[in-house]
């Protein structure tokens, strides 16, 4: 085999190990909030509370795969709830909400509320309170 073939090779493996490790699964289903009313803007401070909090979710879920939290920064409220399937092991739980909190800023960019599932767990945040408030979505 010549040397180009087989550094065009080892670049092609490179980049499809390399991509494949970066690349979020993608939802089995997603709504992000469809109002302008609902968007925030980029380095606001929803959005540094938003990330912050996002960013403590999966190494905070409890031991039967779950976590709410509200918090309240500079008048801009926070209410995150995730959640796993009573089947999942811990860690695979975590790795699942890890990829979810990442991915639902993907899906949903400068969202105040958005929600999201994998077949393992799911994810939901809002700038209202979640916690005994009923939400219907319609998938389709």
């Amino acid at each position: 085999m010549s040397f180009l073939k087989w550094l065009v090779l080892v670049m092609f493996q490179f980049y499809y190990i390399f991509h494949l490790s970066i690349a979020q699964p993608e939802f089995e289903f997603h709504v992000c909030a469809d109002s302008n009313i609902t968007e925030f803007s980029p380095n606001s401070a929803y959005d540094t509370n938003l990330n912050t909090t996002l960013s403590s979710v999966s190494r905070n879920m409890d031991s039967f795969g779950f976590y709410n939290t509200s918090i309240a920064l500079n008048s801009d409220t926070i209410s995150v709830i995730a959640q796993c399937r009573g089947d999942v092991q811990l860690q695979v739980c975590r790795d699942c909400i890890n990829n979810a909190t990442r991915k639902i800023l993907e899906v949903c960019p400068y969202k105040k509320s958005a929600f999201g599932y994998y077949e393992s767990c799911q994810l939901r945040y809002s700038n209202e309170s979640i916690i005994g408030t009923e939400t219907l979505y319609i998938e389709g």
